[in-house]
């Protein structure tokens, strides 16, 4: 499936793509497009040639999901790497597994609650 945002002249393949808003775009260097078209961030941009097929299981993309969250959360990265982040783990949740969890554990929540803790203290005295 095409990715709705890709922006292309019909004869040309694009050759970059832009990490906040996903758009594709030919241009001599990534250097030389500093602004993105459609979004309007500056970014980093990606070499389309680049992309690779992986074959992970749904868990081991919610750890990662998880911990590159978290840490972009706490490391003061600014927010275009929030952004470039985001726009990545909604291309994940996109091929969201049939009856798969959430991707990261504050949507499982959204969906079925916080989990519950039951402790055994034993009889009362």
């Amino acid at each position: 499936m095409e990715d709705p945002s890709l922006h292309q002249p019909p004869d040309q393949e694009p050759l970059y793509r832009c990490l906040l808003c996903r758009c594709a775009f030919r241009a001599a260097s990534a250097d030389s497009w500093q602004v993105c078209e459609i979004c309007g961030q500056l970014g980093t941009f990606e070499k389309i040639r680049e992309d690779v097929e992986l074959t992970l299981n749904w868990l081991e993309l919610q750890l990662l999901a998880e911990w590159s969250s978290r840490y972009v959360s706490t490391a003061r990265l600014g927010e275009d790497a929030q952004v470039a982040l985001h726009s990545i783990l909604d291309r994940i949740r996109a091929r969201r597994p049939a009856g798969a969890p959430a991707l990261l554990l504050a949507e499982r929540y959204q969906e079925e609650g916080p989990p519950t803790l039951e402790l055994d203290l034993g009889e009362e005295a």
